[in-house]
């Protein structure tokens, strides 16, 4: 059994990554909403707003909206997925 965590695999999270990447680096200080981000991760809006709340995942309120920074979303993914290494992600026999 694979151990997966919010969002889905590692995979998922490099894929992710790459995206983030991808973005025009005068954009690098840009920020995603959490519908983004939920579509990012493969999960819900609902989800993310819940990462957010219970200091998971970084995020900013600007007025009635929440966005989270592309360079705070990359360094998150990189600790799940250090996090996810350390692990050990097959039930042992």
């Amino acid at each position: 059994m694979v151990h997966r965590s919010p969002g889905g695999s590692t995979n998922a999270q490099t894929t992710v990554r790459r995206e983030l990447r991808a973005v025009d680096p005068a954009r690098k200080q840009r920020w995603v909403t959490v519908r983004d981000v939920a579509e990012m991760l493969s999960t819900t809006p609902r989800t993310v707003y819940r990462m957010i709340d219970s200091g998971e995942l970084p995020g900013t309120k600007f007025g009635r909206s929440i966005r989270i920074p592309v360079d705070r979303l990359e360094r998150w993914l990189e600790q799940k997925e250090q996090e996810a290494t350390k692990e050990n992600l097959y039930d042992k026999p």
